[in-house]
């Protein structure tokens, strides 16, 4: 069984360049932590129809080996500053995990 994380974010800057690229490299970083299989992330994507939600500006999601990978991924210090910056940058975020 694998664990996905998914973290949708608004920024206290909506479409701030500078601010998307920092959480860009931020995410990058988490591929090193062990345990992580993949991380896919971005800005969102406007679809310009009814239906999905637009309100967000960036989204990411990460693929755990495990449940335990999950569990020991929160106190690793590259997601520890991936978290700060988002804490930094964020007006607010949601985060969900589920079992694959």
């Amino acid at each position: 069984m694998s664990v996905q994380s998914v973290v949708i974010t608004w920024l206290k800057e909506p479409g701030n360049l500078e601010h998307i690229a920092r959480l860009t490299a931020a995410c990058e970083s988490l591929r090193q932590i062990p345990g992580v299989r993949e991380v896919r992330f971005g800005p969102r994507a406007s679809l310009g129809r009814n239906g999905p939600d637009e309100s967000f500006d960036f989204g990411t999601i990460v693929t755990f080996e495990s449940l335990q990978a999950a569990q020991d991924y929160g106190p690793h210090p590259l997601h520890l500053q991936a978290a700060q910056l988002t804490l930094q940058l964020a007006e607010r975020f949601q985060s969900f995990y589920f079992e694959t």
